[in-house]
């Protein structure tokens, strides 16, 4: 994704991870990633293609613009976090 920085990215992923309480191997599962490739995303170093961006998304229910560090609300529309 052009214009966000890959450790705002990891910054977000961790935090929704963390809220969701979402654990790594299961995350990396669910997204159909190696466990080493969302631990490059976490720490700042990767990022994901737009496709998988999407997933990511989808599976810690938060939004695109909340993972780009484009907003605060983790949610589109209602703005609250739902854990």
């Amino acid at each position: 994704m052009e214009g966000v920085k890959p450790c705002v990215f990891g910054f977000r992923l961790r935090r929704a991870m963390s809220i969701r309480r979402v654990k790594q191997l299961d995350f990396a599962a669910a997204i159909s990633r190696s466990e080493s490739t969302v631990k490059k995303w976490r720490g700042g170093y990767q990022m994901p293609s737009a496709e998988t961006l999407a997933k990511i998304a989808d599976v810690l229910r938060v939004s695109i613009d909340f993972l780009a560090g484009r907003t605060q609300e983790m949610e589109a529309g209602n703005g609250k976090a739902k854990p």
